[in-house]
């Protein structure tokens, strides 16, 4: 019986040991940001509107060589630099390409990693009024 319990502690000791000194294995495609497949240089076309009761323009985004870069202020964030004026715009994505705002509205989506889809606008009131801004781009990832 002695015999018995000894072997039982030899073994649950040994079994402990081993387990405490297993290092972890880290995988290490775990440890990537989903954020990665879709950042780069992309191509963009599409249309930046802007109206108000003072003025009105409308800017058509031709084949423009822009960039989406992870954000640094938002783990889920995108910044999306779309048209030569330096315009851009920060807003969320998923890890299966869904754009949202930080409201959590769907404004577009990234297919494939390489085709975007996307388009918001903004309102504002003032004391002159209220203006509109109207986007709408699709790109391409170069």
């Amino acid at each position: 019986m002695l015999k018995s319990f000894l072997i039982v502690i030899i073994v649950s000791l040994t079994a402990i040991f081993t387990n405490c000194t297993k290092k972890e294995v880290v995988d290490p495609k775990s440890n990537s940001d989903y954020r990665d497949s879709f950042t780069g240089k992309w191509k963009f076309n599409g249309s930046k509107s802007y109206s108000s009761e003072y003025s009105n323009y409308s800017n058509s985004i031709v084949n423009y060589e822009g960039s989406i870069s992870k954000s640094t202020n938002n783990e889920d964030a995108i910044i999306i630099q779309y048209y030569k004026d330096g315009s851009q715009t920060e807003l969320e994505i998923d890890s299966t390409g869904n754009i949202r705002n930080s409201s959590g509205t769907k404004l577009g989506k990234i297919t494939n990693n390489k085709t975007l889809d996307l388009s918001w606008q903004t309102e504002s009131e003032g004391m002159n009024g209220g203006s509109m801004t109207v986007v709408y781009i699709k790109g391409t990832k170069l």
